[in-house]
């Protein structure tokens, strides 16, 4: 298995433990805060044994602010995607929260400069699309009142989602373990004084509290891998396969009600989706091969250029050596 499939493979894997994390959050009884808290608290204690074996930096040099960004980031949307889970359908929630597909696809673009292809702009089209098709506040409000408030705190998700993407792009250098003890710590400040004012469940809920902190620890890991290994508009695009899992885990345990509509939605996404994953790029051509050499390097910017004189003077030096 390639590094790409790996990486698309890892981005599905976190989606599935995210849905499956979702629905013990909407069904159990835990204290939001409580369960924020004790996630980051999981995150930051499994990691700080492998940064301490590795004796690696907590806080690296040029990538500290970064870092502290994309904890904040981070604890922010998952506190108010868990808070949303219970105030709206699993199956709207991950819709409108995998609307940060396309500010993580501009943001890719404009920032890190991965290409936005066709299919990914046809793919986020299809997203949005189906993100009309399947909300449905009318019906959502009879069961669910704040259903409103539940929106807000789902576009906000949305928002913290997609720019914690490219931050974690720009942190290829720094440790998984390191990123997560930033992350689990940043969770445990931010939500320590909520979950103090909440009434603790423990060891009544110990069962939930344990599964959900660690589905969250996995579903960091994994994303965290899958983004370095693959680029971070089309892991978004992969993840958004929880769309279909938070529909399937609605209807076997939630029994929310379905129209066509949404039915239809939740293909559409589910095609959008796989055409992501399933599109190859172009096979990369030898340039020993290409007869058109010198119109190929006139064509490409600078800095390749310069990488292929300076890799042109190393093979000329080898074998100047040999001989």
């Amino acid at each position: 298995m390639c590094e790409r499939q790996r990486g698309l493979g890892q981005a599905l894997l976190a989606s599935f433990l995210i849905s499956v994390c979702s629905v013990v959050v909407k069904s159990c009884q835990v204290p939001i805060g409580q369960a924020t808290f004790l996630s980051g608290l999981v995150v930051a204690c499994c990691s700080f044994p492998v940064a301490l074996y590795r004796s690696e930096d907590l806080f690296p040099s040029g990538h500290r602010l970064r870092l502290l960004l994309f904890s904040v980031l981070n604890s922010i949307m998952v506190l108010s995607d868990y808070q949303a889970m219970r105030l709206m359908p699993l199956g709207d929630e991950a819709v409108m929260a995998y609307t940060s597909i396309i500010f993580t696809v501009l943001l890719a673009r404009i920032f890190l400069g991965e290409p936005c292809s066709r299919e990914k702009l046809l793919c986020s089209f299809c997203i949005v699309v189906g993100v009309a098709l399947i909300s449905s506040p009318a019906v959502a409000n009879l069961a669910y009142p704040h259903y409103g408030l539940g929106c807000v705190l789902t576009l906000l998700g949305a928002l913290c989602d997609a720019s914690s993407y490219i931050f974690i792009k720009e942190l290829s250098a720094v440790p998984c373990s390191v990123i997560l003890i930033s992350c689990g710590t940043a969770s445990m400040i931010i939500t320590g004084p909520l979950s103090l004012i909440e009434e603790w469940t423990i060891p009544k809920e110990l069962i939930s509290l344990t599964t959900i902190t660690l589905l969250t620890f996995f579903h960091d890991l994994f994303i965290i891998l899958a983004l370095r290994a693959e680029e971070a508009g089309l892991v978004s695009l992969v993840q958004a396969t929880d769309i279909v899992f938070s529909y399937i885990w609605e209807l076997t345990f939630f029994e929310e009600p379905y129209t066509f509509l949404r039915v239809f939605g939740a293909g559409l996404v589910i095609s959008a989706v796989c055409l992501a994953a399933l599109v190859e790029r172009s096979p990369p051509v030898s340039l020993l091969e290409c007869k058109e050499l010198p119109v190929f390097i006139k064509q490409t910017d600078r800095k390749l250029r310069y990488e292929f004189g300076l890799r042109a003077e190393m093979f000329k030096w080898l074998h100047l050596r040999d001989r």
